[in-house]
C-alpha cells in the first residue's frame, strides 16, 4: 500500500503592523499614513500601540508617545493651540481600553473647541458587538463634530477626506475615525489610490486677542478693560486667562 503524506501550508498571517510585500499594493494603514503626509501632519501623538505608528514613521511623520491617554490628548491640545491649528493634529490610541480611557481628554477638547483628529484602532468587523469589544461611535458622537468608521479599505480616501473636511470647516472640534484591524491589514491597490486634499471653506470669527499684545493670546496678567468686552458678559478687570486661546506669534 502506497503511503500518501499531506503537507499543510503554513497559514498567512495578515498583520497591519508589517508593510505589504506584494508589488503594486499596500496595506490600509499605509494608505492612511500617505493621507496624513499629504495633509501636512508632522507629528503623530500615540499611546500605547497602533499599526499606524510604524506606517507613519516610515514616511517621516514623527511619533510622540505619552504615558496615558489623558496626557496624550493634553499634549495634542497644547500643540494645536501653540501652532494655531496651522497643521492637523492627529492622535492614535489602541482599540478597547485605549479609546475608552481617551473619553475624558477628548471631551475637554470638545468643550474648548480644539480640532483634533482621533484615529483609534478597532476590532475585526466580524467581531463587532461581541464582548468585550467596545464600539466608540455611539458614545463619541456626543463629544465630536463627526464620528465614523472605515468599513472597507477602498473607502479610506473618501472617509479620511470627510474627516479632514470636518476638522477644517465650521466650528472647531474633535473628529473621530475608527480604523478596524481588518481594514488596516487589507490590501489596497496603489494605482487606484486617489486622495483629494480637504481645503477649508471658512471658520467663524477668531477669539479676541490680547489688548496689550495684538495678535497674541491672552496672558494671565491681561485684563478685560476694553469697552467692547462689556457685551461679552465679563466685568472690567476680570482675567480672561481661562479662555481657550490661540497663539498667533510668528
Amino acid at each position: 500500500m502506497q503511503r500518501v503524506v499531506l503537507r499543510l501550508r503554513e497559514p498567512v498571517i495578515m498583520s497591519p503592523y508589517s508593510p505589504l510585500r506584494r508589488e503594486g499594493y499596500m496595506r490600509g494603514t499605509d494608505g492612511v499614513a500617505r493621507i496624513l503626509e499629504l495633509e501636512g501632519v508632522e507629528y503623530l501623538f500615540a499611546y500605547p500601540n497602533h499599526p499606524l505608528i510604524d506606517a507613519a514613521a516610515r514616511l517621516g511623520i514623527r511619533p510622540i508617545i505619552a504615558r496615558s491617554e489623558k496626557t496624550l490628548i493634553n499634549m495634542a491640545d497644547g500643540y494645536t493651540r501653540a501652532s494655531n491649528g496651522q497643521r492637523p493634529t492627529v492622535v492614535v490610541v489602541q482599540s478597547g481600553p485605549g479609546i475608552e480611557n481617551a473619553f475624558g481628554g477628548l471631551a475637554q477638547a470638545f468643550a474648548d473647541s480644539i480640532p483634533i483628529l482621533m484615529i483609534p484602532g478597532g476590532p475585526d468587523q466580524h467581531r463587532l458587538g461581541e464582548p468585550p469589544a467596545f464600539d466608540p461611535l455611539p458614545v463619541y458622537r456626543h463629544i465630536t463634530r463627526w464620528a465614523g468608521r472605515v468599513n472597507f479599505a477602498d473607502r479610506i480616501p473618501e472617509l479620511a477626506g470627510r474627516a479632514f473636511a470636518q476638522l477644517r470647516n465650521g466650528k472647531p472640534g474633535p473628529v473621530l475615525l475608527e480604523l478596524p484591524s481588518d481594514v488596516g491589514a487589507a490590501e489596497l491597490d496603489e494605482s487606484a489610490f486617489h486622495y483629494a486634499h480637504a481645503a477649508p471653506i471658512g471658520r467663524p470669527a477668531t477669539r479676541p486677542t490680547s489688548p496689550s499684545r495684538p495678535g497674541c493670546c491672552w496672558a494671565p496678567d491681561d485684563r478685560c478693560c476694553r469697552p467692547d468686552m462689556a457685551s461679552s458678559g465679563l466685568r472690567p478687570g476680570t482675567s480672561c486667562a481661562s479662555w481657550p486661546s490661540w497663539s498667533r506669534r510668528r
